[in-house]
């Protein structure tokens, strides 16, 4: 290790902060020298089109919002001068696999610890602690080429992932080693638009040219004067590299005088040469002070005194010209810098998606980014415009690497903007091809990044069947199968080739996948797909039944296969087959309950044996109700009860049968109270039904069970009847309960009456009290909620009747109209005409109401006298606003406060004069 290692030479990095603090890079000095004091050899010609390499020119470039223009490639992929033979190009897989194939000698200790972290890994390739701890261990172990695989494996995982990138090139140069450092530049720089590792590239690039200093001190001789124009050159061209790809970040303002400082810096050769650098760090300013990042005003101060040192006038009019658009360019940093603040910090680690809500709040966060960056506040051209936008996608990638939405959301983009491109050059009716060329390339980038999403293969193969590349999407689904190894894929691929070519070509892949003998995509799902496929597109009920026969043999005891074969024996009326295959079923499983049984003597029998059972009876007896007679339906339910001795509800006499016998849909010879009395479930309406027409036994979920999965479900409860001891049978197995409440007893609770009652005498009407005869009284409602109004009987078996009205929240009210409100029957319990409770109140509002009749303490309405003895509203009661009706129909004028009184007789009231010419009496 001490002849790989050698003497290291520390390097300097510009530490970019994006706090706005004004940060200096140091420039590398470098002797160029290896360990064995050779000189350095750092022409590597970059580039390659593997997927661990530097993607290909126009990829790149596209990947960063860099148009494929001439120039825009790093320096190291340059091509060499006319009559220069070009290297070729490193082969970058070849690469990474020597890498990771080499030979490295660790202690048994970090052998052990590596081993432990690799089945962390093993269970989650993802795992965002264990694979930092890889790379620490790496670090402890002092070798280098067993750091260089640890950076390998992880970087495989988390190519986005800017920060460890530029660790891993740290390393590299600190050993001298820049041959390897250039070839992670040309793999990372495009992938990840960071200023931090943009930054120490340009710090690279400036330290492999020593000559700059050494000019700048007046050491390089005449005949070395080439020389240094060369490498003033290279290092400007990666500058402008820099800004053109990273210069849009709004943290990107280091680079951007890092740059003028170094042309600032430079001097030129002759004349003509300073001329060149004068009008070069003009233009770097002009570009930079239109460009919203931070300290955006000192560089602006800097321009203003650099053009007025060189000629006051000129910069007069510079500035004047120039100004607008840079406080333009301020503006809108003021306003993006908000948006770029909430979001995630640049160096965390993407990781698949796990449903926290800090990713639903981030995504929230950028859609709020790109709407605004949408909306063009800097009033950009066409390709500006797009290339900004462009550059926002690939660092929303970064984070969201694998959400297939990400990318996604990023086609659809480049989607839109080749739409615009096309239309504004006039392009014919190759415009479609292209538009879906170009969200393929980034569609295919998401597949890389996330090879097990069949959403994003089944997304990209969708577009190029719509745009009739039909080769293109076989190859596309027939990756997919192979990759996912999802039966969904394979069905998919099914549909596809029988739309696309001949149900003939279809049954021979669908041969072909059953000789592969893949058990995670010859699932019984592609067994009833495929069925399906015949029977509904092919017409074969033959072909599809023998699908269904062969699918028995490997998943016989698969309820849902079982189930929908026999919902597809009912469909094509083979009522015999369907007996047969209930009947088979159900003895096996059956047979599998006894054995169990017997295993466990003590035991109850495997819940999933016990409920498969039930599944397959309730199936059974709903086909008979539907297809046979009544001995028919009566032996099924014989054969239940004997099945399940000990449910009551099984038996066959049991009034429960014979409702569940005769009902349709959702209309039932009962209500639902009396279903309940019986012990069957009451259904919400959203309550799911399976197939076949069969309730599921499986309680819906509520909302609060969704939210947290440890809930308990809370079984209804229905109103106690007179006599049943303030119990109430529940709808979850027939067991009773306390009944909170029955519809007789209504009243108020404590904590309500005691407000009320100290309403300086005023008397609440209460409604019913509880009998005194009952065995258990009835419970006080909680403050603010209505009692449960139990549903008449009447009609329910209808369903035209709702069901039992829930509890309601009242609003935050005085006690006294509190206590009214809680008295009122629930809403639905009304059949009388709607009234529109906007115009009421404000009817009530204007009214004007004679105040000289009060209510005394002993219920007695009685005159003001004038006394002080009414106690008015005061004006802090009232609301902190006007009321202003809504706007209704055209039909109906509202009448306003600065009009007519509001109890002003008509103009044409012939009522009201024949009252007033008779006079009173």
């Amino acid at each position: 290790m001490a002849s790989e290692e050698g003497e290291t030479t520390p390097v300097s990095t510009a530490d970019e902060s994006t706090s706005g603090t004004e940060v200096t890079s140091t420039v590398v000095e470098s002797s160029g020298k290896d360990e064995g004091g050779e000189s350095v050899v750092v022409e590597v010609q970059g580039g390659s089109s593997s997927q661990e390499g530097a993607a290909p020119k126009v990829e790149a470039g596209e990947a960063a919002g860099v148009e494929d223009e001439e120039g825009d490639v790093l320096p190291w992929e340059r091509k060499g001068e006319e009559g220069e033979e070009s290297a070729a190009p490193l082969d970058i897989e070849a690469y990474i696999k020597e890498i990771l194939d080499a030979e490295v000698g660790i202690s048994e200790e970090l052998k052990r610890e590596l081993n432990a972290l690799n089945e962390r890994l093993a269970k989650d390739m993802y795992d965002t602690s264990a694979w930092p701890a890889v790379l620490k261990l790496g670090e402890r172990s002092g070798n280098l080429a067993f750091r260089r695989q640890c950076y390998e494996r992880f970087l495989k995982i988390f190519p986005a992932s800017s920060s460890y990138w530029k660790q891993y090139a740290e390393m590299e140069v600190k050993h001298k080693h820049f041959d390897k450092a250039h070839v992670l530049f040309s793999r990372c720089l495009y992938k990840c638009p960071s200023v931090d590792l943009w930054a120490f590239y340009l710090t690279f690039v400036k330290g492999l040219h020593p000559i700059l200093n050494k000019y700048k001190k007046g050491e390089v001789p005449t005949f070395e004067i080439g020389e240094y124009d060369l490498a003033r050159d290279e290092v400007i061209k990666a500058y402008d590299l820099a800004v053109e790809v990273i210069g849009k970040d709004i943290y990107s303002s280091q680079i951007w005088i890092d740059f003028i400082r170094f042309l600032r810096g430079e001097k030129g050769t002759n004349d003509y040469d300073q001329g060149q650098l004068v009008s070069k760090i003009r233009s770097v300013y002009q570009k930079a002070v239109v460009t919203p990042m931070q300290n955006l005003d000192t560089i602006w101060k800097e321009y203003e005194q650099w053009e007025a040192g060189l000629d006051k006038t000129l910069a007069d009019a510079m500035m004047k010209q120039i100004g607008p658009n840079f406080k333009r360019a301020l503006a809108v940093f003021k306003e993006r810098l908000p948006l770029w603040q909430q979001l995630a910090p640049e160096g965390m680690l993407a990781h698949p998606p796990r449903g926290t809500e800090d990713e639903r709040q981030q995504m929230k966060r950028w859609a709020a980014v790109f709407a605004y960056e949408k909306k063009n506040p800097l009033g950009l051209q066409f390709k500006p415009r797009k290339e900004y936008i462009n550059f926002v996608y690939e660092k929303y990638l970064c984070q969201f690497y694998f959400f297939p939405q990400a990318w996604h959301e990023a086609a659809l983009w480049r989607a839109e903007c080749r739409s615009s491109n096309v239309i504004g050059q006039g392009a014919g009716g190759g415009s479609n091809v292209a538009i879906a060329e170009e969200m393929l390339k980034v569609l295919k980038r998401g597949i890389e990044a996330n090879p097990s999403s069949v959403l994003l293969r089944l997304a990209a193969a969708d577009l190029l069947e719509n745009n009739k590349m039909l080769k293109e999407a076989r190859t596309m689904y027939e990756e997919a199968v192979a990759d996912c190894s999802s039966p969904l894929c394979a069905l998919q691929f099914l549909r596809f080739v029988r739309r696309t070519e001949s149900a003939k070509a279809a049954r021979k892949e669908m041969t072909n996948l059953l000789k592969s003998g893949n058990a995670s995509v010859v699932s019984w799902e592609l067994y009833v797909g495929y069925s399906h496929l015949e029977f509904y597109l092919n017409g074969e009920k033959d072909r599809a039944k023998g699908i269904f026969d062969i699918g028995m043999k490997k998943f016989s005891t698969v309820p849902q296969f079982v189930l929908e074969y026999a919902s597809f024996l009912e469909k094509l009326n083979d009522d015999r087959n369907v007996r047969s295959l209930f009947l088979r079923v159900i003895d096996d499983t059956l047979a599998q309950k006894q054995e169990e049984e017997k295993k466990s003597i003590t035991a109850d029998p495997q819940e999933s044996t016990v409920r498969t059972l039930k599944l397959y009876y309730d199936h059974f007896i709903a086909f008979e109700q539907r297809r046979g007679d009544l001995v028919a339906c009566l032996k099924a339910e014989m054969r239940r009860q004997e099945a399940f001795p000990e449910e009551e509800e099984f038996k066959t006499d049991a009034l429960l049968n014979v409702a569940n016998r005769y009902k349709f849909l959702n209309m039932w010879p009962c209500s639902d109270f009396e279903r309940s009395l019986m012990g069957g479930s009451v259904p919400s309406p959203s309550t799911p039904r399976m197939s076949g027409g069969v309730q599921s036994t499986v309680a819906a979920p509520s909302h609060a069970s969704l939210l947290n999965p440890h809930a308990r479900a809370v079984p209804l409860q229905t109103p106690s009847l007179p006599g049943s001891s303030g119990m109430s049978s529940s709808s979850a197995g027939g067991q009773s309960i306390p009944a909170s409440t029955s519809s007789a007893a209504m009243s108020v609770d404590a904590p309500l009456r005691k407000d009320a009652t100290a309403l300086k005498g005023a008397t609440i009407v209460k409604g019913p009290q509880p009998n005194a005869n009952q065995s258990a009284p009835a419970q006080a409602l909680p403050l603010g909620r209505a009692p449960p109004v139990a549903v008449p009987p009447s009609d329910a078996h209808l369903g035209r009747v709702p069901q039992e009205v829930p509890f309601r929240l009242m609003p935050d009210l005085p006690p006294l109209l509190k206590a009214f409100a809680v008295s009122l029957p629930p809403p639905a319990m009304y059949r009388g005409p709607k009234v529109n409770v906007d115009e009421l109140v404000h009817i009530l509002r204007i009214a004007r109401i004679d105040r000289s009749y009060i209510l005394s303490a002993d219920n007695e309405i009685r005159r003001d006298d004038g006394r002080d003895t009414y106690k008015r509203r005061r004006e802090d009661d009232l609301p902190p606003y006007d009321y202003v009706p809504p706007t209704g129909a055209d039909t109906f004028k509202r009448r306003r406060e600065d009009d007519t009184p509001p109890f002003a007789s008509p103009p044409a009231d012939v009522y009201g004069r024949r009252q007033m010419q008779r006079g009173p009496g």
